[in-house]
C-alpha cells in the first residue's frame, strides 16, 4: 500500500502482538467455562473477526469525512502534502491534482505561500521537488513557495506544520491540501498533535477500483494511528 518498510514492519509486529494478546485471552476464558471443542480455532476466528470489525469502522469514519471549500477565507500558508513522484520525475495523477488544488488557491488569493513538502524515493527527485517544479510550470513565482523535502510521512509532515509553521512562524490556522480520502486521518493526526489545520481536498476522481483501494489503505493506517500512534 506504499506505506514506508519502517512503519509497516512495526505496525506489524505490534498488530501481531495485539491479536495474540486477544486470542490468549479468548482461549483462557473458554478454558475457564470448560469449552475445550475446537478452542484454538475459534481463538483464531474470533481474533481475525475483531480486526475486521476494527477495520470496518475505520473505513465508515473516512467514508463520512467531510471537508468544506473556502471561499474568502485567507491563510498565509497553504501546505501541498506529498505523494507519488512517478520514474519521468513528474508527478502523479494523485499528486498532480493536488498540486493543482494547491495553485487555484494561491491564484485566488487564498493564501500567501505554498508549502511542498516530501520525500524521495531512490532515483527519484523529491515529492516537494516535484510539487515546486509543476507549480513553476503554472506560472507560481519561486520566491512564493516553500519547500521541505525531508518527511515521508504524514505523521512526520504534521509536525513540520507544526513545528516549522504554526510554532516557528507563529501561524494559528495552516490550510492543508490533499485527497479527501486521506484528509480524515491527517485531521486525526493534527488533533493528535494540537495543530489547528483547515482540510481541502483536491478534485481527483476515483473509479470503484481506486476507490476501495485508497480507501482500505488509509483506513488501515488510521487504525494503526488510532491504535499505536504511527
Amino acid at each position: 500500500f506504499g506505506y514506508p518498510a519502517k512503519k509497516t514492519i512495526v505496525a506489524a509486529f505490534l498488530s501481531a502482538n495485539g491479536l495474540l494478546q486477544i486470542y490468549m485471552i479468548i482461549v483462557v476464558y473458554s478454558k475457564i467455562l470448560g469449552s475445550s471443542n475446537f478452542v484454538f480455532v475459534k481463538g483464531i476466528y474470533i481474533s481475525v473477526f475483531v480486526f475486521i470489525i476494527m477495520l470496518s469502522l475505520s473505513f465508515f469514519y473516512i467514508a463520512r469525512f467531510r471537508t468544506n471549500q473556502i471561499s474568502n477565507e485567507k491563510f498565509k500558508i497553504g501546505v501541498i502534502l506529498g505523494a507519488a513522484v512517478w520514474s519521468d520525475n513528474k508527478p502523479s495523477p494523485l499528486f498532480s491534482q493536488r498540486i493543482k488544488k494547491g495553485f487555484e488557491v494561491f491564484y485566488n488569493k487564498n493564501v500567501e505561500y505554498l508549502q511542498v513538502t516530501g520525500g524521495s524515493a531512490p532515483g527519484e527527485i523529491t515529492e516537494a521537488k516535484a510539487a515546486k517544479n509543476l507549480l513553476l510550470e503554472y506560472g507560481v513565482n519561486e520566491g512564493s513557495i516553500l519547500i521541505e523535502e525531508e518527511t515521508s510521512t504524514t505523521s512526520e509532515q504534521i509536525k513540520f506544520i507544526k513545528d516549522s509553521l504554526v510554532i516557528a512562524k507563529n501561524i494559528d490556522s495552516v490550510l492543508v491540501i490533499s485527497d479527501k480520502f486521506h484528509l480524515c486521518r491527517v485531521m486525526e493526526i493534527s488533533q493528535f498533535y494540537n495543530v489547528k489545520i483547515v482540510p481541502l481536498a483536491s478534485e481527483f476522481k476515483l473509479n470503484w477500483d481506486k476507490y476501495m483501494y485508497y480507501h482500505i489503505r488509509e483506513s488501515i493506517g488510521l487504525l494503526f494511528f488510532w491504535l499505536y500512534a504511527i
